[in-house]
């Protein structure tokens, strides 16, 4: 039996879970709920004393032997909790802040609680790994790490679960996940409908599909068939998986590299908040620490997380006596000097996270280029190549070996002049098959003309004349004048 994880009243960011399991009790039953990376055994041993049924998250992810209808008693969570800039989350009013990440492919919202959630299952990770493995052998320069995949997934998505959807063993979220109309509306695009509704149901404008949400006319030419059913769909995160490893590497991406990785997540949805987030989720998949980045809040939206301030930090009212007296006015001043300094970190935060997006954004612009000139190259290399090509040749014709003729330093086989017409090019009075005329013709040291028409690699010869044949020492020698056999493109010479 499979339990989803309860829905928290408060927020756990976890950190190094190297050995610590995390046990929840809800209604009187005991969940137990391994991080992916932590071995079985602490969380068998974290429930020491239960009673005869016990929750065990075992090494496959979200796989549940038992639930215990007892009460358990709960076990410890890890005592360090990584933050990162002010993501506080002190009160109910701190997680129940709203967090979004908008682009032209829509919202994403969440509260800040629900960030906290970064359990993985199994399926995703499956299809995440794979993808990871599939592309680096065919582009061995990208480096992808399968993490990348995983932070993607989980923002955009939470691996296929977003909205209730629960990701099914086969790796098709089910009730299927589809955006809001790609309309014009607000901050997105306005895409007209690409699929006839085939992937997102709507025929009028097109929506983002699936665990890695994407929209249908990118699916048209990213689309990848990952689990090789013989069907590429966006609703199956193995397929979807592997049209994003191909599309993170598209432009000769080396996402080894910080600059080519934040280049190809802001590719996939241009929003500098996008890419922290997905980075922080990455490197947690990675190292099992995760340190979610604080989302900037636009003044008056009531969008983000807005930091707790300390009670130490407010100013004391005045009160009698020259002591407190001095007392508050250090402290004003104390203040003054704190606000400033955090005025200053903010300009220089805020000047670095717009030279990083500059510096991604000039990144992008460089691959997009260099992808649609080797495009332009290939294509024009291409055309040359499938061009046919027809030469004539003259001069003496000779056998250097069977089924192989020369004339000057042009070759060609009898397999080459399947096409040509029967014809007594030797002039004997018979007309037999080609290989024996052009031997009659050897033997008389004869001089011919060969068309011959090259397409790509396929090399055809369309026509033989006979210009000459050396005389033949008898009284009914055949007349030396021009003979030919022509195939049908013959005209072409």
């Amino acid at each position: 039996m499979v339990v989803p994880m309860p829905a928290r009243s408060h927020v756990r960011l976890r950190v190094t879970v190297a050995a610590l399991a995390t046990a929840t009790t809800l209604s009187g039953i005991a969940l137990v709920v391994q991080e992916p990376w932590a071995s079985a055994a602490p969380g068998a041993a974290a429930l020491a004393g239960a009673s005869s049924r016990s929750v065990v998250a075992g090494p496959a992810l979200g796989q549940v032997v038992s639930v215990a209808a007892a009460t358990l008693r709960p076990q410890p969570v890890a005592s360090v909790v990584t933050l990162s800039g002010t993501l506080q989350l002190r009160t109910a009013a701190d997680r129940d802040r709203s967090i979004s990440v908008t682009s032209a492919k829509g919202s994403h919202t969440w509260t800040a609680s629900s960030l906290a959630e970064h359990d993985l299952p199994s399926a995703a990770m499956r299809a995440y790994k794979n993808a990871a493995r599939s592309i680096n052998a065919e582009q061995p320069g990208c480096r992808l790490p399968w993490t990348l995949l995983a932070g993607i997934g989980r923002v955009e998505s939470d691996h296929g679960r977003y909205g209730g959807s629960v990701l099914g063993a086969d790796g098709v979220p089910r009730p299927a996940i589809v955006g809001i109309a790609l309309d014009g509306q607000g901050p997105v695009a306005a895409i007209h409908d690409t699929d006839d509704g085939r992937f997102d149901g709507d025929k009028v404008w097109d929506r983002a599909v699936g665990p890695m949400q994407f929209i249908p006319s990118t699916w048209r030419t990213a689309g990848r068939d990952g689990d090789g059913d013989g069907v590429a769909s966006p609703n199956d995160i193995d397929d979807a998986a592997l049209a994003a490893a191909a599309y993170l590497c598209h432009g000769g991406r080396d996402l080894s590299t910080t600059a080519d990785e934040r280049a190809a997540i802001f590719s996939y949805n241009p929003s500098t908040y996008y890419v922290d987030l997905v980075s922080a989720f990455a490197r947690g998949y990675q190292t099992g620490t995760f340190a979610i980045p604080s989302p900037p809040v636009a003044p008056g939206s009531g969008d983000g997380v807005v930091p707790v301030q300390d009670s130490s930090a407010r100013a004391g009212s005045a009160t009698a006596g020259s002591a407190k007296a001095a007392a508050a006015k250090a402290a004003k001043t104390a203040a003054a000097k704190t606000a400033a300094a955090k005025t200053a970190a903010a300009k220089a935060a805020k000047a670095a996270k717009a030279a990083k997006a500059a510096a991604a954004k000039t990144a992008a612009a460089k691959a997009a280029k260099a992808a649609k000139a080797a495009a332009a190259k290939a294509a024009k290399a291409k055309a040359a190549k499938a061009k046919p090509v027809t030469t004539v040749v003259s001069g003496r014709l000779s056998a250097p070996r069977t089924n192989s003729w020369t004339v000057g330093s042009t070759s060609f086989t009898t397999a080459q002049t399947a096409g040509l017409g029967a014809a007594d090019l030797d002039r004997d009075g018979k007309v037999e098959a080609t290989s024996a005329e052009l031997a009659g013709v050897v033997d008389r040291q004869g001089v011919v003309r060969v068309t011959i028409r090259r397409s790509g690699s396929t090399v055809t010869v369309t026509a033989i004349a006979v210009t000459s044949l050396a005389p033949v020492a008898t009284p009914s020698a055949s007349p030396t004048s021009s003979a030919s056999v022509a195939g049908s493109a013959s005209a072409e010479g």
